[in-house]
């Protein structure tokens, strides 16, 4: 028998999280034993090292979510390109020399999800709605697609530049512009492809999505948010007669990539999304009958 693997998703809030879940099923599936739990860790407590690292060395692998995707680069050796390019990083993989590298799959995840769903960026107008960290992600899985441009709106212009500027130089091909003060959608030209990176819909946030009245019949919608499954933004897209898909997709194709950095390719990928989306449904559907 293989040996356990150790691992942990780490941040706080952690108790919403689906990656010990997702992670049991993968080991149980594939028959690789891994030990996966949630080590909730403030971004103070990890300022403070409150017994922070010691925790850490008996792990070969973690998830970061928020508030740590930044703050965990200083504790690694290496990065990958994309998770130097956006300064953040999800996983962490301790090597056999152990060093530490980290990488980032949100772009991975975005730009796989299209692909699946057959959505063609090339020379296209793509629209992403935030300039957090999710829409770094978006903006920068859209050059890698060769998108014609990239329009960011977002509430605050600035963050908007800011966003530019990390991924424009990395991507001379595809024209990056702000919209946030002036997104007029009645042109002729128009997004293919409309991408939610904000928060709205998540569980403390708004649930009304009001930043874009009138979309463009013939793109896609894409929404970043995975809980729940029909956010207020598809809910605008679908309305309008959209095709669409949510961040579920995104979270698997994820996971199939943390796995694979930390046990080296997979095969029959596709039945595998689909055997684990459908896990996934079925236990939230059981937790809702609760």
């Amino acid at each position: 028998m293989n040996p356990i693997f150790n691992a942990a998703v780490i941040g706080d809030p952690i108790e919403h999280s689906l990656s010990p879940a997702i992670f049991q099923w993968l080991s149980q599936s594939l028959n690789s034993p891994v030990s996966y739990q949630k080590l909730r860790i403030s971004s103070q407590e990890w300022d403070d090292q409150s017994g922070v690292y010691s925790v850490l060395t008996a792990l070969e692998g973690w998830n970061v979510t928020l508030p740590l995707k930044k703050k965990v680069i200083s504790a690694l050796d290496h990065l990958s390109e994309e998770a130097s390019v956006l300064g953040a990083v999800n996983v962490v993989h301790r090597l056999k020399d152990q060093t530490l590298k980290g990488y980032n799959t949100d772009v991975l995840g975005i730009a796989r999800t299209l692909v699946e769903h057959e959505v063609s960026s090339q020379g296209q107008v793509g629209l992403i709605f935030g300039a957090g960290g999710a829409a770094l992600a978006a903006a920068y899985a859209l050059g890698q697609l060769n998108a014609g441009a990239v329009w960011i709106w977002n509430r605050s212009p600035a963050h908007a530049t800011d966003l530019i500027e990390r991924v424009r130089l990395v991507f001379p091909k595809t024209q990056f512009r702000n919209v946030s003060q002036s997104l007029n959608l009645r042109g002729e030209e128009q997004p293919s492809l409309y991408i939610n990176a904000t928060p709205i819909g998540m569980k403390g946030y708004p649930r009304v999505f009001d930043l874009c009245k009138v979309m463009n019949s013939k793109a896609f919608a894409f929404d970043l948010v995975y809980s729940p499954q029909i956010t207020p933004f598809l809910e605008v897209a679908q309305r309008q007669g959209l095709s669409f898909v949510g961040g579920l997709d995104m979270l698997v194709w994820q996971a199939l990539a943390t796995w694979e950095i930390w046990f080296g390719p997979l095969e029959h990928q596709s039945s595998l999304k689909s055997n684990l989306m459908q896990h996934l449904r079925e236990s939230w559907a059981t937790s809702m009958r609760r």
